[in-house]
């Protein structure tokens, strides 16, 4: 009889959680798309590639993107001086025989350089794909929405060259007016569709797609600007 009695409530206990947790989730997907607490000084169109413009409503965050210019310093992580990683480490290359990378393997800078830097690294040659820009502009997701992906890609890394005049900036990862994190990468997106565990990176849902844009912030500020 005490066994029973337990059984029912932690049975019970278990149903009032569950049922707080669903309340939760319920209340968090049904609040409005966030607001910010002061007018906007000028209003930013969607996919607007231009940062300064996005500066004038954000300024702190303008001002970090803009020493990306200049922080040009080697750490023992490797930093953001461009020096040549296969001169730092020669076996890297044998390790990359046959590859690109074996031509030229420099440290990545910031966001401000991934144009330049991409542009002139010794990896490009005539039948280079467009691809090779898919992280490096905030022109990027104003092309994606004119062109699609596959419009984008078949196009040479030459012929892309003249649509792009801006590096990495706020449109890559933010959501015009609001800052908030978005997906603008149909690529990212498409890779990350199959994986459950992250959701759906559509912006209609709250939850999931923060950590997908987060995910991808982290490749286009990491991983992805190396020259």
């Amino acid at each position: 009889m005490k066994r029973n009695a337990t059984i029912i409530i932690l049975t019970g206990i278990i149903v009032i959680l569950a049922g707080a947790l669903i309340a939760v989730l319920v209340y968090m997907r049904n609040q409005p798309a966030p607001q910010r607490g002061i007018e906007p000084l000028v209003e930013i169109a969607a996919m607007e590639p231009d940062s300064s413009i996005w500066g004038t409503n954000f300024p702190n965050e303008y001002s970090t993107w803009l020493m990306t210019r200049n922080n040009n310093t080697r750490t023992n992580y490797g930093g953001s001086e461009p020096f040549s990683r296969l001169e730092d480490d020669p076996r890297l290359l044998t390790l990359f025989a046959g590859y690109p990378f074996s031509k030229e393997y420099n440290e990545e800078r910031g966001h401000a350089w991934s144009l330049e830097d991409v542009q002139g690294t010794q990896r490009i040659i005539e039948t280079t794909h467009a691809t090779c820009y898919s992280c490096k502009s905030s022109d990027n997701p104003r092309l994606w929405d004119e062109l699609g992906l596959q419009g984008y890609d078949a196009m040479l890394f030459s012929e892309m060259t003249p649509h792009l005049n801006n590096p990495i900036g706020c449109a890559n990862c933010h959501e015009a007016g609001t800052q908030r994190l978005v997906v603008t990468n149909p690529s990212f997106e498409n890779a990350l569709m199959p994986r459950i565990w992250i959701g759906s990176p559509s912006p209609a849902s709250k939850c999931a797609p923060l950590s997908a844009a987060t995910a991808m912030w982290s490749i286009t500020s990491l991983g992805m600007t190396r020259s």
